[in-house]
């Protein structure tokens, strides 16, 4: 059997159990029906907590993150605190109603009935390539898209290289947001120190 083919099987019967819902922000579609036609399945991240596969469906591309609360600390954490399980899921949405470019999200499932209990968020794939540092034609027009985000009230606690997309029509995007925050107007503090830890990286 083809190996994509074993891989969207085994997925499919992994998360026959999940407690799947949709995003009422993204298009109409039918999450089983896209594993059905999907014709590629590919683990690109995988260690006990997390697994991150890419699928192809119909033309689409799309990440599935699945992470599974193997420490016992990470199961009390999410259920004393359900909405941080949630976090990537709810800054998505938030970041589009900002404007700000980022991946779509389009489905969202857990399982804590299962032993260890596991939830996943399936969002679309942001075309493009990571910035390069020896780019610096493009330093200014990056320099805007951080000015962007903080303008809008948007802190990203882990802003680095790897994650900002640089999109094929010349524009940034963020990924990696389950650790943005939001706030109404950002003090100069967090301003300065976003900035000063992304140069770290060059």
């Amino acid at each position: 059997m083809n190996t994509a083919i074993e891989s969207i099987n085994r997925l499919r019967e992994e998360l026959r159990h999940f407690n799947i819902r949709a995003s009422k922000a993204a298009p109409p579609l039918d999450f089983w029906r896209l594993l059905e036609t999907a014709d590629h399945c590919s683990i690109i991240k995988s260690n006990a907590r997390r697994e991150v596969y890419f699928l192809q469906s119909d033309g689409q591309r799309f990440f599935l993150k699945r992470s599974t609360a193997v420490r016992r600390k990470d199961r009390i954490r999410h259920r004393l605190l359900p909405h941080r399980r949630k976090a990537e899921w709810r800054n998505l949405h938030r970041l589009a109603a900002r404007g700000i470019a980022a991946p779509a999200p389009f489905f969202r499932g857990d399982a804590w009935h299962l032993r260890p209990p596991q939830y996943f968020i399936l969002t679309s794939e942001v075309p493009g390539r990571s910035f390069e540092p020896g780019e610096h034609a493009r330093w200014h027009q990056l320099g805007r898209f951080i000015a962007l985000l903080h303008s809008r009230g948007v802190y990203h606690a882990d802003l680095h290289p790897g994650n900002i997309q640089l999109t094929p029509c010349g524009d940034y995007a963020l990924l990696d947001v389950q650790s943005v925050f939001f706030l109404g107007r950002l003090p100069r503090f967090l301003r300065v120190r976003n900035i000063g830890r992304f140069s770290l990286y060059y």
